[in-house]
């Protein structure tokens, strides 16, 4: 109870634990994601799109003191895609036990009453910068529950023109500045099934996934009484999605024992590695490795995206793509009805 108030705590923007955020902080989020994004965004305003991100800056700075744009809009845009591109997802389910206690009708609005954070489900979100791990927001439907957490993330931008240079010596002194921003983590669990899963977005490095998801995972486990989640194995899903009518897979790694791994790439997007005869051998030979990186094209929906993969010890999955959150929910679909 006492780790659980700790997180809810710290959920206020009108305490020290967060920072209200200006106009500054918010346009820096926006532009953290793809320079694509952001020039579908300023068309949509009818304001200009060419250039590099620095000269979108300057657009969009501009048309937010003249209200072509305004700070909602920017919130609206980091809203749709801060939880949904670039992730790695840790597909999860509950132990019979837990199964048992989510299914009971009252279960859920039990416990969130009892770690007094009901004022959480629904709420109407703000933009604002945590300075620690915290919770966002809860949403309820049918048979989901879904919760979003918070948690700081820095970069450092050099800025080259400061440098100081040593005249007496050969030593330089580099300057950079941090960056203050933020990060999503998206947990969903369906109370009929005790299925679901965890997704962190990808921006570091590859031991630290494992570490984030323990944090959430101890997070949420709090938040409903559950013991811990069971990760669940992968890697059959994929190689059965691979093979299924639902996508065509026209890119595939394969990995071997012995560090050895083979890549193979369709010449045209819309043809299956594995479309006719003349590569059933070279499909057979695949499958005495493993599938660990690839692409898959959705043919009965052509303009969407290509959806970019890669499997981490065969429980992490990385999504490389820029989705939005019915494509990423898609995703996670066809990954469970394969499992």
């Amino acid at each position: 109870m006492d780790d659980v108030q700790n997180f809810v705590e710290i959920g206020s923007t009108k305490d020290a634990k967060s920072i209200q955020v200006n106009t500054k902080a918010l346009v820096d989020r926006f532009f953290d994601f793809d320079a694509d994004r952001i020039k579908a965004t300023l068309k949509e305003f009818n304001l200009p799109s060419s250039g590099i991100k620095q000269d979108m800056r300057f657009i969009v700075e501009k048309a937010l003191i003249h209200r072509n744009l305004t700070e909602e809009d920017l919130f609206e845009r980091i809203l749709e895609w801060e939880p949904w591109s670039h992730r790695h997802v840790y597909f999860i389910k509950l132990a019979k036990a837990d199964r048992d206690k989510i299914s009971q009708p009252t279960y859920i609005q039990e416990q969130l009453l009892l770690k007094k954070i009901t004022e959480y489900v629904g709420r109407e979100q703000a933009f604002f910068l945590p300075l620690q791990l915290k919770l966002d927001h809860i949403k309820i439907e049918s048979n989901t529950i879904s919760i979003t957490i918070l948690a700081p993330h820095y970069t450092y931008e050099r800025a080259p023109a400061e440098d100081q240079f040593d005249e007496n010596s050969d030593r330089v002194a580099r300057i950079s500045y941090r960056k203050r921003s933020r990060k999503a983590f998206h947990f969903e669990l369906n109370l009929k099934t005790g299925r679901g899963y965890i997704s962190i977005p990808a921006v570091q490095k590859g031991g630290r996934y494992n570490k984030e998801r323990d944090s959430i995972e101890k997070m949420v486990r709090g938040f409903l009484g559950l013991s811990e989640f069971e990760i669940s194995k992968i890697r059959p899903a994929l190689e059965k999605l691979v093979k299924s009518d639902d996508v065509v897979s026209n890119s595939l790694a394969v990995s071997f024992a012995g560090d050895l791994q083979m890549s193979l790439k369709s010449t045209k997007k819309k043809k299956a590695l594995f479309a006719d005869k003349s590569t059933k051998a070279l499909e057979k030979f695949s499958q005495t490795g493993f599938y660990s990186e690839g692409a898959f094209y959705y043919p009965l929906e052509g303009k969407k995206s290509e959806f970019r993969f890669k499997l981490y010890d065969d429980e992490r999955l990385g999504i490389f793509s820029d989705l939005d959150e019915k494509e990423f929910r898609d995703v996670i679909r066809l990954v469970l009805s394969n499992a």
